[in-house]
């Protein structure tokens, strides 16, 4: 993450989920919980003090770790594109991390 002042310029986010042995839950994204998300980031970063500036674009990328689809590993990148312009994103976004096999 980098800040200007309380803006946040750009932030990456990796997070790892997963359903408990006792349950029987399994991930289902549909267009709701991904707007679910994006309301509790919002609130997540205000608490912070942080803020976003009006021209975020974003990435979210989730990967379901197993065929039941119980596990999942989410890389979030956000940008204001205020500064160097929402055109250039991809390349930056890609840029920001690797990811390996094993």
């Amino acid at each position: 993450m980098e800040l200007d002042g309380t803006r946040i310029k750009w932030l990456l986010w990796v997070q790892y989920e997963g359903n408990h042995a006792s349950n029987t839950s399994t991930y289902n994204y549909r267009d709701e919980t991904v707007a679910h998300s994006g309301r509790t980031w919002h609130r997540l970063l205000r608490a912070k003090g942080w803020r976003m500036g009006p021209e975020i674009t974003s990435e979210r990328l989730v990967w379901l770790l197993d065929a039941p689809a119980r596990n999942e590993l989410m890389i979030i990148y956000m940008e204001d594109g205020a500064d160097q312009g929402s055109e250039a994103f991809h390349r930056r976004a890609v840029a920001a991390f690797t990811v390996r096999a094993r």
